[in-house]
């Protein structure tokens, strides 16, 4: 089966899991005693651990393992809650995106990424559960009365069950029913059938293998599967994959198998039956953008054979031609701008990742620093979402490193002993404003304008006629820096200039306001 189509699956809701996580990490260190948000980190570690283990990706697995096994022992209370070991689970999910952004880019796994970072801690561990022994107890059938499912097999498919049950292998018939919005179901049976094919033999599947792949099927398949893992094990871990609706597990016994009466199934309920409740489903479909832009290269000869046919009424002169002309002109200004909108995501997706990356940074530079966004519902096209990310971390490590003050410096100048970069987002006519501003010391001209004079950016007589914001803009200098040291959060001097570069590259701009001891705004500009 060719897994690699299916990737794009695996890494999109990778991300929507570790965000997930970042934002109950977020309420965690606020509420150190709210178990809800401990619980819902749990379940999206969870969740990813079991995907990564079917798509292959060990090191994945292992690291989701770690934090898992850390999160399980606050849940049973054998390990207290504290700001050193929240630290410590950001430090691992940072890990996580940075070892799925390779591995989407294609690289092998990284070596050394993190995957120990728990067991390297003095943290009292109640006990250490391995990835491949964990084992949970499976609701037993009343009387443990053995249930045989209704299935045609052929000769030698019997021959393997009866090697299997010989060789003390238990053998299960599973009925696997994906939920009635399942987007992608071929996708969906790939994923069951790799983690299948990882806990044992498939021996049948009903509709075949081929048939499933290309979604001949409604919602529901089943499949012989030949295993040391128990009913329960079974159960979780195919529920574990997004979409799975529900799973009916049939044992089959070893002396009548291969009979052809029915005698029920057992359902495996979750461990909180409140779990059972039924939610809310937002329906939603993953496009690729390439066929977002294909749509509308289409769209735009519509466009164009509409005009000709309104040059060509209007030549005619005919009546009815003409107002026929303008419905169809009315019907696409609304398709376009339904296309606009399928092309947009919320810029939440991009700044909450930017929490983990201030809390971070203020904790190696000793500063305390608060980050706080408005606007996350403002929408961006999502061909740029990457590009503007990118350019916005310049800007915030900027704004970490120069412009927040240690808590000492800040009380000298009665200012709060923490400092405030505020994120604004908002639609401006047909552009996107986004502001990333500081409270911090703001930028003097006269040292930037110094500065650039020493690394020959500028000549001296040049920085005599320049304005105030001119010496300013200088911060956007290819090489310049004003950090008296190389480090890794700055020092090069390519960190603002690159970030204006890639914004312009995409029809925006970057404007720069600053006040001295007040702070600092980069307002970025980009089409909407």
């Amino acid at each position: 089966m060719n897994w690699g189509q299916y990737l794009a699956v695996y890494f999109e809701e990778s991300k929507e899991h570790l965000q997930l996580c970042n934002q109950q990490l977020r309420l965690l260190e606020r509420q150190l005693a709210n178990k809800r948000a401990i619980d819902e980190i749990f379940r999206a570690i969870h969740t990813l651990k079991g995907m990564s283990a079917t798509m292959g990706f060990n090191e994945v697995v292992q690291l989701t393992h770690e934090v898992e096994n850390v999160l399980d022992e606050i849940r049973h209370k054998r390990l207290p809650v504290t700001v050193a070991l929240i630290d410590y689970i950001f430090h691992v999910i940072d890990d996580l995106e940075a070892l799925l952004v390779s591995l989407e880019r294609g690289h092998s796994e990284m070596n050394g990424s993190g995957a120990a970072v728990f067991s390297q801690q003095s943290f009292p561990m109640g006990r250490e559960k391995p990835v491949e022994t964990h084992r949970e107890t499976a609701p037993l059938l009343e009387e443990e009365e053995e249930i045989i499912a209704v299935m045609d097999f052929e000769g030698h498919e019997q021959l393997i069950i009866e090697e299997a049950l010989i060789q003390q292998f238990d053998v299960w018939r599973l009925d696997i029913s994906l939920r009635d919005d399942c987007q992608m179901k071929a996708a969906r049976v790939l994923l069951i059938f790799r983690l299948l094919e990882s806990l044992g033999e498939i021996i049948k599947s009903v509709p075949a293998a081929q048939e499933l792949e290309k979604e001949h099927f409604d919602n529901l398949f089943s499949v012989i599967i030949a295993t040391k893992s128990d009913r329960c094990s079974l159960y979780k871990a195919i529920m574990n994959i997004s979409e799975v609706k529900e799973v009916r597990v049939y044992p089959i016994g070893a002396e009548k198998w291969s009979r052809d009466e029915s005698l029920g199934a057992s359902i495996i309920e979750a461990e909180n039956p409140a779990e059972q409740k039924v939610q809310p489903i937002t329906k939603s479909i993953r496009v690729p953008i390439e066929r977002l832009d294909e749509l509308m290269a289409a769209f735009g000869e519509l466009v164009v054979g509409h005009q000709r046919l309104e040059q060509l009424a209007l030549e005619i002169g005919h009546a009815e031609l003409l107002d026929t002309v303008t419905d169809i002109a009315n019907q696409a200004t609304e398709m376009q701008s339904i296309l606009l909108n399928m092309r947009k995501v919320p810029a939440e997706s991009i700044f909450n990742r930017f929490y983990s990356m201030v809390r971070r940074l203020s904790k190696e530079l000793d500063k305390k620093v608060r980050l706080v966004i408005t606007g996350a519902s403002t929408e961006l096209d999502r061909s740029i979402m990457d590009e503007v990310g990118d350019s916005m971390l310049h800007f915030l490590r900027n704004a970490i490193d120069h412009g927040i003050e240690t808590p000492d410096i800040r009380s000298q100048y009665g200012k709060p002993p923490e400092g405030t970069i505020m994120i604004r987002a908002y639609e401006s006519l047909d552009f996107v404003m986004i502001e990333i501003e500081d409270d911090g010391a703001g930028i003097n001209e006269e040292e930037v304008a110094k500065k650039a004079v020493e690394l020959a950016i500028v000549t001296p007589s040049q920085v005599e006629i320049m304005s105030v914001q001119s010496k300013i803009n200088l911060i956007f200098a290819s090489g310049f820096s004003t950090a008296p040291q190389i480090s890794n959060i700055s020092g090069r001097g390519v960190g603002l200039d690159a970030a204006k570069s890639m914004i312009e590259s995409l029809g925006g701009e970057v404007l720069v306001h600053s006040r001295k001891g007040t702070g600092t705004r980069f307002t970025i500009k980009v089409p909407l």
